[in-house]
């Protein structure tokens, strides 16, 4: 039996993701979380449609950075403000779609970006590039994972 790869990996995640996403209820993207969910971008407790906006938001760059176009080539604000709209279920799928699509591309040899999970130049997500001490936790094997910093 072979391992899956990084592609494979990152295609079973996003998909898993978009099934919870479809199942938050219409009045939910409102609400408020929990202090515990504020960054150091923002200066309010964030609502969850804010929450799933910014996986939209690194979701919808991976087709750009997978094709090896930098932020500039591609446009720097591209993704910059509500990418849910309206039918935030519906866009947010749409996403998961396209960037399934191209890790799914990524996966052959003859791709420029050869692996998911390596930092890419002029990335807005750095790729396997935050250390993550072990042992470690699945939560923050995850961030580093996905260039987030677990210490943050």
């Amino acid at each position: 039996m072979r391992g899956m790869t990084e592609p494979e990996v990152f295609v079973l995640a996003d998909r898993a993701l978009d099934r919870v996403v479809a199942q938050i209820p219409d009045g939910a993207w409102a609400m408020q979380l929990p202090a515990s969910f504020a960054t150091r971008r923002i200066d309010h407790t964030p609502t969850l449609g804010e929450i799933v906006n910014y996986h939209a938001c690194d979701d919808a760059w991976v087709p750009d950075m997978l094709a090896g176009r930098t932020m500039e080539e591609a446009g720097r604000e591209k993704f910059d403000g509500d990418l849910l709209g309206d039918d935030p279920k519906r866009s947010f799928a749409a996403i998961v779609a396209g960037a399934c699509a191209a890790a799914i591309e990524v996966d052959a040899p003859r791709s420029r970006g050869a692996l998911l999970l390596r930092r890419l130049p002029g990335t807005p997500l750095l790729l396997a590039d935050h250390p993550v001490p072990r042992p470690a936790g699945p939560r923050h094997r995850l961030l580093g994972l996905t260039g987030r910093d677990p210490a943050a």
